[in-house]
C-alpha cells in the first residue's frame, strides 16, 4: 500500500510536493480551511483530498508543511496543537 500524506498548505510551493507524492501514488489530503479559491483550484487539480477534520488530517503517514519562513513558527505550533 502506498503512504499517505498531508500537505498542509498547497500553494505554488507546497502543490509541486504533493503533486510529486501523488505520482508516486499516495492519497494526499490538505485542509481547505482558510484557503483562498487560487490554492483551492491549485489543490482540485493536483488530486488532493480536502479533509475539514483536523484529527483526519494528522492519521496520515507523513504530514509536509511547506510554506513561508516567516508562517513557519505558527505552522508549527498549529500542527504540534493536533498532538
Amino acid at each position: 500500500m502506498s503512504p499517505t500524506a498531508t500537505v498542509l498548505h498547497p500553494g505554488q510551493m507546497g502543490v509541486v510536493v504533493a503533486a510529486a507524492l501523488r505520482a508516486g501514488g499516495s492519497r494526499v489530503s490538505w485542509s481547505p480551511e482558510g484557503r483562498g479559491p487560487a490554492t483551492r483550484d491549485r489543490a482540485e487539480r493536483a488530486g488532493l483530498v480536502a479533509v475539514d477534520d483536523p484529527a483526519a488530517l494528522a492519521a496520515v503517514d507523513v504530514v509536509f508543511s511547506v510554506c513561508p519562513p516567516a508562517a513557519a513558527e505558527a505552522v508549527a505550533g498549529q500542527v504540534a496543537a493536533l498532538g
